[in-house]
């Protein structure tokens, strides 16, 4: 998507983030109390203007070896993510789907009459 912006736009094309990095915390480098693998799906300002720079670098120099290399990482993490069990529990996603009682509750006919104490 960002190459056929580029190839449209050419130098009119400014590359940044998408919104202010002022209330984001600073570096995730400094963080000690996180593990790697909680690290490695989080972005503070620093990573942040990193990943954008590298975008920039990517328009310019696609197949360059940081590139590629840190698209190859990038990938890796979301991968690593979606099948984490540590944020897909199979447990809560089994509450989510309609219970035999429920789907039953929901199936059973209605009333043909109200009841005379209900007022219409």
């Amino acid at each position: 998507m960002l190459q056929h912006a580029h190839e449209r736009l050419g130098e009119r094309l400014w590359v940044a983030p998408s919104c202010s990095l002022l209330h984001s915390p600073v570096d995730l480098g400094r963080e000690d109390a996180l593990d790697a693998e909680l690290k490695s799906w989080l972005a503070f300002a620093v990573q942040k203007c990193e990943e954008v720079a590298l975008l920039a670098h990517a328009l310019d120099q696609p197949e360059a070896a940081p590139v590629v290399q840190a698209l190859a990482r990038s990938r890796a993490v979301q991968a690593s993510r979606a099948a984490s069990t540590r944020i897909h529990k199979p447990a809560v996603q089994a509450r989510g789907q309609p219970s035999a009682r429920r789907t039953a509750s929901a199936t059973r006919p209605l009333p043909r009459a109200l009841p005379a104490s209900v007022p219409a």
